[in-house]
């Protein structure tokens, strides 16, 4: 049974959280966010997930040939940054993302487990994003297979928002991590997950032409809590190689996050990396979170989601955990 989220309380429109409590919107945005930069040097004393040990290694990940699968033998498999912004500036009139925390828990806890190295900062500005970014890509990899970027902000299509209110174009932050600006990633798997808006439509589904939906599929409203609230607007398609960009959302449509639960999409994926990537790929693990997001989650009117991964990656990708 697939875990359902509530819709009756606070859904959002964005991405997801952090996990430090802020002590006000204007402080957040003004002290914090300018002070909580990412540190050349990442701790790694504490990478690796106690589950993962228990979880036996799939058959299937020996079975491809290997210039048909990315290598991901090395411990730690690599870095993994999160940008959580949950707080702007009170002058560009945009919300407080509400449960955003609960994915920043959810994704520092999936990530660990699959053995990278965790890095979460908080209500950054345009600019902090872009030079902790720049940072990130001059920095040595050559001791990883692989890296990860998740980004939790407001957005509208094409380009996000810093805490700062000011907008960054999703390419500009991507094209950071090319063979060219960042050659100790080339030929390695750069995943970016962006829970953010991607425009202002909502998406009200329609019936199966049998009219049966999944029971699963339901939202009880016995187990409703938190509020459905919607997110903006996202970037154009990369053309780099060895990249993959999961958007919480297709163009020009908002994205959803649980002011308790935290946001559909990234809800889905946690699960879905928890339970399958001792055995699937990447590419086919998001095809469930694009079901279970299409199918487990609605808010209030019916308005439901649909995840859009754009997949510029060469080869399989499986994390081995435990391997």
């Amino acid at each position: 049974m697939q875990r359902k989220l509530s819709t009756t309380a606070a859904d959002a429109s964005d991405g997801p959280p952090l996990v430090a409590a802020a002590t006000s919107p204007v402080e957040e945005s003004k002290g914090k966010a300018e002070t909580d930069a990412f540190p050349v040097a990442l701790d790694t004393s504490d990478y690796y997930y106690d589950e993962v040990a228990s979880r036996p290694v799939a058959q299937a990940e020996t079975d491809s040939r290997d210039d048909e699968v990315y290598p991901m033998t090395k411990k730690p498999s690599g870095l993994a940054v999160i940008i959580n912004n949950r707080y702007f500036d009170p002058k560009c009139g945009m919300n407080e993302r509400r449960g955003t925390e609960v994915d920043g828990e959810n994704l520092t806890r999936v990530f660990k487990f699959l053995g990278f190295v965790v890095q979460e900062v908080s209500n950054q500005s345009v600019r902090q994003m872009r030079d902790n970014l720049r940072k990130l890509a001059k920095y040595d990899h050559s001791r990883y297979d692989a890296f990860v970027v998740v980004i939790l902000t407001h957005g509208v299509e094409g380009q996000l928002y810093g805490s700062d209110g000011d907008l960054v174009a999703v390419q500009d932050l991507i094209r950071l991590f090319s063979s060219d600006n960042a050659p100790n990633l080339a030929g390695k798997p750069k995943l970016f997950f962006l829970q953010a808006c991607r425009g202002d439509d909502f998406d009200y589904g329609q019936d199966l032409p049998d009219g049966k939906i999944k029971e699963e599929a339901i939202i009880e409203e016995a187990l409703d809590t938190g509020d459905d609230e919607t997110d903006a607007k996202l970037a154009a398609l990369p053309v780099e190689a060895d990249m993959l960009i999961a958007y919480a959302t297709v163009p020009g449509y908002v994205s959803w996050r649980n002011s308790v639960r935290g946001s559909w999409f990234i809800n889905a994926l946690c699960d879905v990396l928890s339970e399958y990537a001792h055995k699937d790929d990447l590419v086919s693990m998001l095809v469930k979170v694009n079901y279970r997001v299409a199918t487990s989650f609605e808010a209030k009117g019916r308005r439901k989601q649909m995840p859009a991964p754009v997949i510029q990656l060469l080869r399989k990708l499986y994390f081995r955990p435990g391997h």
